[in-house]
């Protein structure tokens, strides 16, 4: 399953795929459910949000829904995805690692070596479960995934920084991504963004679609729509104030944009988004 292309899941999925530094991933994705990535051998670059990674083997990075992501690879890795809503997870589990509070951004935890194997065994009859894949595998994976992230956080290290060993191409575009990340409610043209960067408008478009997998308009883009979703859910702001609040110019534009990226208009989010609170009795997103 092609778990980048597809908008919901109906229980939590667990793949281990093998990539060769040939492997070249198309473009950006996010998802609007949770993911693992955790690399058992080799290694990777791996960009979220607005920050780079460079992870290896026992590296668990947990990323969020709606959070853009991009991996390259320059030798062999191995790893294991996994794929969950937020309703996989227990109330139990929910209580004892504050999943919401500490999942609310991408986190990266590095497993030490004397504890990975632990987490290979569960990651192994996750695969198993793929393979009976019968009336009790949703339940049993469901388990499982509650078991495999209450070891990450009692075995992982403290969450690890964005790695300071880049090159210096690389930083500048991360300066450039960071920048939008914080004025995204700002005018921001590709010649600004170049400046920034200490490059040609045509280099910086190309270097940071090399090193994100998106331009930086739609990269752009997207981020005021992940704030406007935010603002939707918080509050009673018109969707045209929220609209012109995280940067865009026309209303109607934007409608069309959240439309095209959350599969429903942003006053149907916000109503959904309600529903979702009177029912669980917590903030909810009716996408992820």
């Amino acid at each position: 399953m092609q778990f980048g292309k597809i908008k919901q899941i109906d229980r939590v999925y667990g793949e281990r795929r093998e990539r060769e530094p040939s492997f070249v991933m198309r473009d950006y994705h996010y998802h609007r459910f949770y993911e693992i990535y955790y690399v058992e051998r080799g290694s990777c670059q791996f960009f979220v949000g607005d920050s780079l990674y460079r992870i290896g083997e026992g590296s668990l990075l947990l990323i969020p829904p709606e959070n853009l992501h991009y991996t390259s690879y320059r030798e062999s890795c191995l790893r294991f995805s996994i794929y969950f809503r937020l309703a996989d997870i227990d109330r139990e589990s929910d209580r004892t690692i504050r999943f919401r509070k500490r999942f609310a951004a991408p986190v990266l935890l590095q497993i030490p070596s004397a504890w990975q194997g632990e987490i290979r065994k569960l990651l192994e009859r996750m695969e198993q479960e793929e393979r009976f894949s019968d009336y009790s595998t949703a339940a049993c994976l469901r388990l499982l995934l509650n078991e495999l992230l209450l070891q990450a956080i009692r075995f992982g290290n403290v969450e690890m920084e964005a790695t300071g060993e880049l090159y210096s191409e690389d930083e500048a575009i991360l300066r450039a991504a960071r920048y939008i990340s914080r004025h995204y409610e700002e005018r921001l043209t590709q010649g600004k963004l170049a400046t920034l960067s200490g490059y040609s408008p045509n280099y910086f478009s190309r270097r940071f679609r090399e090193t994100t997998g998106i331009g930086a308009h739609e990269y752009l883009r997207l981020t005021r729509l992940r704030h406007a979703a935010a603002l939707l859910r918080a509050g009673e702001q018109s969707v045209t104030v929220i609209a012109l609040s995280v940067g865009f110019s026309d209303a109607n534009y934007f409608k069309d944009a959240f439309k095209a990226m959350y599969g429903i208009s942003p006053r149907e989010y916000r109503r959904e988004c309600r529903r979702g609170e009177r029912e669980n009795g917590m903030d909810t997103d009716p996408t992820a």
